[in-house]
């Protein structure tokens, strides 16, 4: 079995993150979806081992900070791009855990670099 992050909007309107063991992505959606319910809804479903080969990849921007925007990077995942990627955030967007980008893509926040 893999882990999966399962990234998703609370009732509550905040994003939260989960860890889920499953055989493939459509196996952990399933289990998210008995163990809290449909009423939450899901933003994104992504393998850790993508996220530990996207963190290796960019290890040089570990502890990198823009003073300036207050920004930090964090890994995110692109709709359309296929991959994980980074980008720097700053804390707000962190909280809303979705941000559009200049090409009117979206990237959900998956975890800090």
């Amino acid at each position: 079995m893999k882990n999966f992050k399962v990234t998703f909007k609370h009732i509550d309107g905040s994003i939260r993150t989960v860890s889920i063991q499953a055989f493939n992505k459509e196996r952990a959606i399933l289990r998210f979806e008995v163990n809290w319910g449909n009423d939450m809804k899901i933003t994104d479903v992504v393998s850790q081992d993508d996220i530990d080969n996207c963190r290796k990849e960019h290890t040089k921007l570990i502890g990198r900070y823009d003073s300036t925007n207050k920004r930090f990077p964090v890994i995110v995942d692109t709709f359309g791009a296929g991959c994980l990627g980074v980008q720097f955030w700053n804390e707000s967007e962190v909280k809303k855990g979705i941000l559009i980008n200049t090409d009117r893509s979206t990237s959900t926040f998956i975890e800090r670099l």
